[in-house]
């Protein structure tokens, strides 16, 4: 499932440093898309591929095998038809310091999927934040009647999965 675009193509192809114009005159196209994951988050990618095409002057055998091989070439290509929203979405912004107690907002892409309609392609999105508090400072906690020890640990606690926060001093 995904989406089709049926149209018609003129393209330039080399062949032996020859630049031979080629006419499609139907191709069916399929863009489908799926949910990858790479060193920098999850990725929304959109994969083609050529159904079928009708080339000019070409017999149908030929027209398979060189929709074949340009899959192939696209296949190479691989994600980079895409949206990198881990990247997008991973945010981790000091904030200024008369919003006391907090000192800094983070954000990242959590859990991610994408549910195929028979009209549309809904995108499922987990979003996740956290802000981090300042540290208190010897005076404010003594001042405050807190334990020490508890103050500190409790301004530093973060999220799992989340990009570590530093509260800031």
């Amino acid at each position: 499932m995904g989406l089709r675009v049926q149209t018609s193509a003129q393209l330039q192809w080399t062949a032996l440093g020859i630049k031979v114009p080629v006419s499609v005159t139907n191709v069916e196209l399929f863009v489908e898309p799926l949910i990858g994951n790479d060193e920098r988050g999850p990725k929304l990618v959109f994969r083609p591929e050529i159904k079928t095409a009708d080339f000019k002057h070409l017999p149908g055998f030929a027209d398979r095998a060189l929709a074949s091989l340009i899959n192939k070439a696209l296949a190479v290509e691989g994600d980079l038809l895409g949206w990198h929203m881990g990247e997008s979405l991973q945010q981790n912004v000091p904030l200024p310091p008369n919003l006391t107690p907090v000192s800094a907002f983070a954000m990242a892409a959590g859990d991610v999927s994408v549910e195929i309609k028979e009209r549309s392609f809904l995108l499922h999105l987990e979003v996740e934040m956290q802000f981090a508090r300042r540290r208190k400072d010897a005076a404010e906690i003594a001042q405050d009647g807190e334990d020490p020890l508890e103050a500190t640990e409790a301004a530093a606690d973060t999220d799992e999965g989340l990009p570590a926060l530093k509260p800031q001093d």
